[in-house]
């Protein structure tokens, strides 16, 4: 069993050395050349030291394959991980079994799991034991890993939607129930691929990765790039807190440190001594604010860098932290095109960011239009929701969003403009802005997330900065805003908050 010790004091034959993939590689491919080259040395191990060298790592996935093959009535299967090792094991050992993993988050409910399920003709379920799911409710029994619990869910359509399908994630649902996305192999090779290149992963490398293992900050970053590179991937096993975060960086020194907003907030108000040994420290998800990128640099001598990516995409861009607000440069083989769009100023280049990536989805999973081709160009080109603009040296500004135009008595605002703004007055963590209904009409409300700031101080930052008509009517202040397990603003729970 490896230590992380040995993350740091083994030698490989050579330090700087990456495993290249060969064209139309699949995951195993990958695994199994990483596992020859780097044998012994840490694959993936929890904040204690428990896990799986590289030679280990590759067998128990062979092992669970078999176990798949023989347990699983078809594809696709839902796949509700936890946030260790042996999840790990299990996503790729059902890929290589043709299971078709569908990876959701741990935090969905019985009903969430069964509608889902229903959509992509789930036949089977192998869940974490601290998801929001109940074993009780279903047959279940247990699985190879002690912490995943397996059910079969019975009688549900055959998908005939899986053919050259790897695996399934699915999108935020923000705005409806969560679709599920359907990737080939290749496509997560791809998205490895690049974003080694960009993070400029190699085997001396530690990650420790503080994001949950469905949402795409994890799996883009902190998956098969870390294993391409002959890397070694750090899982936090203790609490989500601050202190035991700290604690685990600490102990790990990793040289990566990947991270949603939200928790590098909470690691700058009470840490110290744990930059050593770091090189790279990456955000998404959220917005990050100055006042929390600034306190990290003065903590730990290092920028935060942004990472932008689409759920139907993959990875996009990286921002190596010299241009701060920006979200970076295009990845390795992907290409991004800004539209004009009719309800946006284009002086400066604004409009509907456009993505191509070899890292893209191939379908969705399910039978509901639209279907995934419909939100593509004729060249193959994604029309995301976003509003962007690239400057000379080709990167990327996000701008705001498609259709959050807000009407307040026939002025249209745009609610990023206020949030961003917002968001610059010391004390603010996090803020949402969006339009509500209200007796006369819409109206523009804002939630902010403080303990030390008042309505007042937000009225007053925002009349210096905002003409008077983007000045929100409706502001709710909070100590914090509910989140999803990915760190986003819960925004259907924001009209709770008080209650």
């Amino acid at each position: 069993m490896p230590t992380l010790d040995d993350t740091r004091t083994a030698e490989p034959a050579d330090a700087r050395s990456t495993t290249e993939p060969a064209a139309g590689a699949a995951i195993l491919d990958v695994l199994r050349a990483a596992a020859g080259t780097y044998g012994d040395k840490p694959a993936v191990v929890d904040s204690t030291g428990a896990g799986y060298s590289y030679r280990e790592f590759l067998a128990a996935i062979e092992a669970g394959a078999a176990w798949f093959r023989d347990r699983a009535p078809r594809p696709p299967v839902m796949f509700v991980p936890g946030n260790g090792p042996d999840d790990v094991v299990a996503l790729y050992a059902a890929i290589t079994a043709g299971s078709v993993p569908l990876v959701a988050d741990k935090t969905w409910t019985a009903e969430e799991c069964a509608r889902i399920a229903e959509a992509t003709g789930a036949s089977a379920v192998l869940a974490s034991v601290d998801s929001a799911l109940d074993r009780t409710t279903l047959p279940a029994t247990d699985s190879p890993w002690p912490k995943l619990w397996w059910a079969e869910l019975g009688p549900t359509r055959r998908n005939e939607r899986l053919d050259g399908i790897g695996f399934g994630r699915f999108t935020s649902g923000t705005t409806g129930m969560p679709r599920c996305l359907g990737f080939t192999q290749q496509a997560a090779v791809n998205a490895a691929n690049a974003w080694r290149r960009s993070a400029e992963l190699t085997d001396r490398d530690t990650v420790l990765c503080l994001a949950t293992l469905n949402n795409g900050l994890a799996f883009n970053t902190s998956l098969l790039s870390v294993f391409l590179s002959g890397a070694t991937l750090v899982l936090h096993a203790g609490r989500p807190i601050p202190s035991s975060i700290a604690r685990s960086i600490r102990k790990v020194q990793p040289t990566v440190l990947t991270a949603f907003p939200f928790v590098f907030d909470g690691l700058v108000r009470g840490s110290s001594d744990i930059g050593r040994g770091l090189r790279l420290s990456v955000s998404s998800a959220a917005p990050l604010s100055p006042e929390t990128a600034d306190a990290w640099q003065a903590l730990t001598g290092l920028r935060i860098c942004d990472y932008y990516g689409l759920a139907e995409v993959g990875p996009v861009t990286f921002n190596d932290s010299s241009a701060p607000g920006s979200v970076g440069v295009p990845l390795h083989g992907v290409e991004i095109v800004i539209e004009p769009v009719a309800e946006v100023d284009e002086a400066d280049g604004r409009g509907r960011v456009l993505v191509r990536t070899a890292s893209m989805a191939a379908r969705y999973l399910d039978e509901r239009e639209p279907f995934f081709a419909d939100s593509l160009t004729d060249e193959g080109f994604l029309r995301s929701k976003d509003l962007g603009r690239l400057d000379e040296a080709g990167r990327l500004w996000l701008v705001g969003r498609l259709g959050q135009v807000v009407n307040v008595a026939g002025r249209k605002i745009d609610p990023t403009e206020v949030a961003n703004v917002i968001r610059e007055l010391p004390g603010v963590t996090e803020v949402v802005v969006r339009g509500e209904q209200s007796a006369s009409g819409e109206l523009l409300a804002a939630y902010v997330e403080s303990t030390t700031v008042d309505r007042a101080a937000v009225v007053a930052h925002c009349r210096g900065r905002l003409a008077v008509y983007k000045l929100p009517q409706r502001i709710t202040i909070a100590g914090s805003l509910p989140r999803n397990a990915a760190g986003k603003v819960n925004s259907s729970a924001l009209s709770t908050i008080g209650e």
